[in-house]
């Protein structure tokens, strides 16, 4: 189940967070994370972030600022479960454009994002690790009907030409 943060999760969620963190990005020094440690602490608390929970158990959580996702997490025991999937889309629900930045070198979470409708718009080192990172985009894509297709018998069965397939949908991005 999918709910919002609550204050009593800030210990399981920080945790969470550096666990997978040293998991995730192992070509990034430990002593980077245990830095970052107290800042994201305080960061969750002003986020919106959505859980995952179940049997009393958080198994993951995904956390924005505005239409940034600062980081989505799932415990190593709950991946390749459908969990991070089902936390991107409860935020893709509420917002028609999002992005985040990824790490180069993270490339499960790179082709994670990329099945789930993101492109890389940029690739540049961050400022604090000098890692490559690339800033990956999702928007919500808009179907408008052009105009109504006009049905034609060829024998028995209906059909439309190719043009009336093709301008059917008109997609804005």
């Amino acid at each position: 189940m999918i709910r919002d943060f609550k204050p009593s999760d800030l210990e399981t969620l920080i945790t969470l967070w550096y666990q997978e963190n040293l998991t995730a990005h192992s070509f990034i020094k430990q002593e980077y994370w245990q830095k970052k440690y107290y800042s994201v602490k305080t960061a969750i608390k002003s986020a919106k972030v959505y859980v995952y929970e179940k049997n009393d158990e958080i198994r993951g959580f995904i956390g924005t600022t505005g239409n940034y996702i600062a980081g989505l997490f799932v415990n190593k025991d709950f991946q390749n479960k459908g969990i991070g999937r089902k936390l991107l889309n409860k935020v893709k629900s509420n917002v028609s454009d999002i992005y985040l930045n990824v790490y180069v070198k993270n490339s499960k979470a790179v082709k994670f994002y990329r099945k789930n409708g993101f492109r890389i718009v940029d690739t540049h080192r961050d400022s604090e690790t000098r890692k490559k990172e690339h800033v990956m985009f999702w928007k919500r894509l808009i179907l408008q009907r052009k105009k109504k297709l006009k049905r034609v018998k060829f024998g028995n069965k209906p059909f439309i030409t190719e043009k009336q397939r093709i301008m059917k949908h008109k997609v804005y991005c």
